[in-house]
């Protein structure tokens, strides 16, 4: 066959080749390549698929997600930094320091006991400040009854203060000052002196030693209070109150005088009080002490400094 021959025949399988490739026809896909996993051992073989047809990994998904992770990480590092330097400023600025105090209400206790107690001695940032924190320990201090804390933005601390009402001097094993609730405020001193009457026999023991006897003590104050709004409060000052038996207690007057009075129906009692202490001033004599503490409220038991006859329903007792 001549070279122009040859060349004839390829020229017509190559139109042939195209002819399929017109008609529509599916081209069979490429058989993979079987190769031996190791040259002369039968039975040992493997796919070697051709690379360039493969469908690209998650290679590229996967670097996202290291991405995202390691930002998320870095945010989680740096957030609580960043706030906690911001935090530190807004400590230490200026802007937030305490410029003014006001403290109210103060009659017995020291200013700068109060201070003290609310750790406002020196400089702080009202941020670092806590009201309850201020007002209990405020409320430790001997006189004060309550406080109430306000604390401003703007460096601005408000401290109101309320006192205990110094109500007597009790006696309970020590020296005691009680407020008008039936609290002691301290131990009593010297330097108090006596501004009130001195309550007497108003202890009692207990498991934890010597107590007051609150409720006697409320009692007595009751009987005191209501002695010192009569006309005889006016005109006597009691100098001692004492605990007697039952609800009766001992009023000592000024004068010297014993008054002793029952808890109960104090209006009517003390004006039937008011009548003897008329009587004895009309025979001019000073009592020694005067008795209504009884159930009955029409006798007066007495008895007179100067021996004296005084018409019923004052007796006289020797």
């Amino acid at each position: 066959m001549t070279t122009r021959e040859r060349l004839r025949v390829l020229s017509d399988d190559t139109s042939g080749a195209d002819g399929a490739g017109d008609s529509g026809a599916v081209p069979t896909p490429p058989k993979p390549v079987v190769r031996a996993r190791k040259p002369g051992v039968a039975g040992q073989r493997r796919l070697v698929v051709d690379k360039s047809r493969q469908t690209p990994g998650p290679t590229r998904l996967r670097a996202v997600e290291i991405a995202k992770m390691v930002g998320g990480l870095i945010g989680a590092l740096l957030i609580p930094a960043a706030v906690f330097v911001v935090a530190d400023e807004a400590f230490e600025s200026r802007f937030f320091l305490v410029r003014e105090v006001e403290v109210t209400g103060l009659k017995q206790v020291d200013r700068l006991a109060v201070e003290r107690a609310a750790g406002l001695e020196h400089p702080r940032s009202v941020l670092t400040l806590r009201a309850e924190e201020m007002r209990a320990s405020i409320e430790t201090l001997p006189w004060v009854k309550s406080a109430a804390v306000d604390v401003s933005l703007h460096g601005r601390v408000a401290i109101a203060v309320q006192e205990a009402e110094l109500a007597g001097v009790v006696s309970a094993g020590e020296l005691y000052l009680m407020d008008s609730g039936g609290d002691p405020i301290r131990r009593w001193t010297p330097a108090d002196g006596l501004a009130g009457p001195l309550f007497v026999g108003f202890d009692k023991q207990s498991e934890g030693g010597t107590r007051i006897d609150r409720a006697a003590w409320l009692r007595a104050r009751k009987v005191l209070l209501a002695f010192e709004g009569s006309e005889l409060g006016k005109r006597f000052k009691v100098a001692e109150v004492q605990a007697a038996t039952g609800n009766s207690f001992r009023l000592l007057l000024s004068t010297g005088t014993e008054v002793r009075l029952r808890d109960d129906r104090l209006p009517e009692r003390l004006a039937r009080l008011t009548e003897a202490f008329a009587q004895l001033d009309a025979r001019h004599e000073t009592p020694d002490y005067l008795m209504l503490d009884g159930d009955s409220l029409q006798q007066v038991v007495f008895r007179a400094r100067q021996v004296a006859s005084i018409e019923t329903p004052v007796t006289e007792k020797n």
